[in-house]
């Protein structure tokens, strides 16, 4: 069912992502600053399967992707890059 969560972004923010697939949640963060878990109940994908992110943007937006080929600016601790 669907429930408010978080809070609005404004231009500037950092949004990250975190999968903990030992709790099987999905959790996003604001500048650094955890919003709480957005999904749990993930499962967990078998031998050759995965995860892809994805965003969604309005007309006029851009973002700027970070997997970690460069330093998180809101590094969380317990989580890896993919």
């Amino acid at each position: 069912s669907d429930k408010p969560y978080g809070q609005s972004w404004v231009v500037g923010d950092v949004i990250g992502c975190c999968i903990d697939l030992d709790c099987d949640e999905i959790s996003f963060y604001r500048n650094g600053v955890l919003l709480g878990v957005a999904f749990d109940r993930v499962r967990k994908m078998g031998p050759g399967l995965g995860y892809f992110p994805a965003i969604s943007l309005s007309q006029g937006e851009r973002c700027d992707l970070n997997f970690g080929a460069r330093p998180f600016k809101f590094p969380v601790d317990g989580f890896l890059p993919i």
